[in-house]
Formats: C-alpha cells, sequence, structure tokens
C-alpha cells in the first residue's frame, strides 16, 4: 500500500521498485512440480479482517470488514500489487551457496566447548568483582 501510494503521490517512480525474481533453479523445480510459475511482484494484500467472537459460545466469525484502495480512490490493491509490467524493475540474485556438511556430534561439542568457556569468563570476571 506505501508503494502504490508514493507511487500515486509522485514521490517514487515505477522504475525505482526493485522486485526479486525467482531463480532459474526455482522456476525450473516449479515447472518441473506442475506448479504456477509466478512472476515476481508485490503482495497486494489490500483487504482488512475482523474477528468477531460470540462470548457465550467461544465461536469465531471473521468478515472482511475493509478494502484498501490508491490514492486515486479508484483502484483497489487487493490481489493486484506492483509488477514488471507496471515499470518496476526486476532482479535476481545468483544462485545460493549452501554451508558445507557438519557432522552433527562435532557441532555440538563445539556448542558446548564456547558455552563452558563463556561460564567459565563470567565466573571469573564475578569473581574479580567481588574481590576488588
Amino acid at each position: 500500500a506505501l508503494a502504490g501510494a508514493m507511487v500515486c503521490y509522485g514521490a517514487l517512480e515505477y522504475k525505482n521498485i526493485f522486485l526479486s525474481q525467482y531463480s532459474e533453479e526455482y522456476t525450473d523445480w516449479l515447472s518441473a512440480t506442475g506448479q504456477e510459475l509466478k512472476t515476481a511482484r508485490t503482495y497486494g494484500k489490500g483487504i482488512m479482517q475482523s474477528t468477531f467472537v460470540n462470548d457465550l459460545t467461544g465461536e469465531a466469525l471473521k468478515l472482511t470488514t475493509a478494502k484498501i484502495f490508491w490514492p486515486d480512490k479508484k483502484t483497489c490493491i487487493h490481489d493486484k500489487g506492483i509488477t514488471v509490467a507496471d515499470g518496476a524493475t526486476a532482479v535476481s540474485y545468483p544462485r545460493l551457496r549452501y554451508l558445507p556438511v557438519v557432522s552433527w556430534p562435532l557441532f555440538a561439542m563445539y556448542i558446548l566447548l564456547v558455552f563452558v568457556r563463556v561460564c567459565i569468563y563470567v565466573h571469573l570476571r564475578a569473581s574479580f568483582q567481588l574481590s576488588a
């Protein structure tokens, strides 16, 4: 909603909005699983819901109670969002490098060692402060 308002008031141009494009690896996986391939866009959440609770039974009812419009008072932002077609810039990131596989027992021993060293440090610091 904020980006849409800023565009409508002229404080922001579409070309200065950067949208994260899905990586090639992810789009390949999506197409292989038969899932819908989505493009870079903002979410476009433009409705508000309120929950009404019946205190006697504990049941609740959730109703849509408001819609959010851009400042032009004509365009509801729900399910619209900002896309590359509007003029926003899509950016993609290089494939992330994964951390090397570490043996869990070794990792646990390392964490335990760090914890013990911190405990000793705190104990020694407290001892010197009491004796001073």
